[in-house]
C-alpha cells in the first residue's frame, strides 16, 4: 500500500520558512536602527559654515601674526624685560634668588653675620628690590650693617634707633660669579640692646 508524504512534507516546508523568516526579520530590525543612529549623530554635526564664534586663528591668521613679528621664534631674544609699545612677544622675568639668614642674640663688635661662597652668578639691583630686614629686640640708637662683595662694601642695612625694620641702601648694586663670597658684618661698635637680626636678600639668577 503506498505511503502518502504530502502532511510531513507541508510541515518540514512551514519549518524552513519560520526559521528563515525570524532572523530576516531581526536583521532588517536592526539596519533600521543603525540608520536612526546615523542620521541622529550626522544632524548633530556642526554646518559646513560654522566657525566656532571665530574663536580659533587659522592658519592663515597664525602666519600673518609670526611675520609680524619678525618672522619666527628668533624676534624675541632680543626683547628687553618689559616690551616696547611697538614690540609683539613675550615679557621674560628673571627667576628670583633670595640669600634668608637669621642670627640670634645680642650682636658683638664687627661681628661677621653671614659668609657665603656663590655657585652660580646672581644680581642684586639698586637699591636691593624687595629685601626685607627685622630685629626681634631694637637697637637704642642707630645700627648700620655691612654688605659685602668679596671684602668691598657694596650695600647697607640701616636700622633707625627703635625701629625693629632695616631699610636696604645701594648704589649700583653688584653682580656675583660663581666663586664670590658675600658677607654681612654688624656695626664697629655693636648696640648691646639690638638682637635676633634677619634678612632677606633679593636678587636674580644671572
Amino acid at each position: 500500500m503506498p505511503v502518502d508524504f504530502t502532511p510531513w512534507v507541508a510541515t518540514v516546508t512551514k519549518f524552513k520558512a519560520d526559521e528563515m523568516n525570524a532572523p530576516l526579520t531581526e536583521i532588517k530590525d536592526s539596519a533600521n536602527a543603525s540608520d536612526a543612529a546615523l542620521a541622529g549623530a550626522i544632524d548633530g554635526k556642526a554646518a559646513a559654515d560654522h566657525d566656532h564664534d571665530a574663536r580659533y586663528y587659522t592658519e592663515e591668521e597664525v602666519d600673518l601674526l609670526i611675520a609680524a613679528a619678525g618672522g619666527g621664534a628668533e624676534s624675541f631674544l632680543d626683547l628687553a624685560d618689559a616690551p616696547a609699545a611697538d614690540e609683539s612677544g613675550l615679557e621674560f622675568v628673571d627667576e628670583p634668588y633670595h640669600i634668608i639668614g637669621f642670627l640670634p642674640g645680642a650682636l658683638s663688635d664687627a661681628q661677621l653675620l653671614f659668609k657665603m661662597r656663590f655657585s652660580r652668578t646672581v644680581r642684586f639691583s639698586a637699591s636691593l628690590v624687595g629685601s626685607q630686614a627685622d630685629l626681634e629686640t631694637a637697637a637704642t640708637a642707630e645700627m648700620v650693617v655691612s654688605l659685602k662683595q668679596n671684602g668691598v662694601a657694596f650695600g647697607t642695612i640701616t636700622f633707625s634707633a627703635e625701629d625693629t625694620e632695616g631699610t636696604f641702601a645701594s648704589e649700583t648694586g653688584a653682580s656675583f660669579e660663581a666663586g664670590d663670597v658675600l658677607t654681612i658684618v654688624g656695626p664697629a661698635e655693636a648696640d648691646t640692646t639690638a638682637a635676633g637680626i634677619s634678612w632677606t636678600l633679593c636678587g636674580v639668577r644671572g
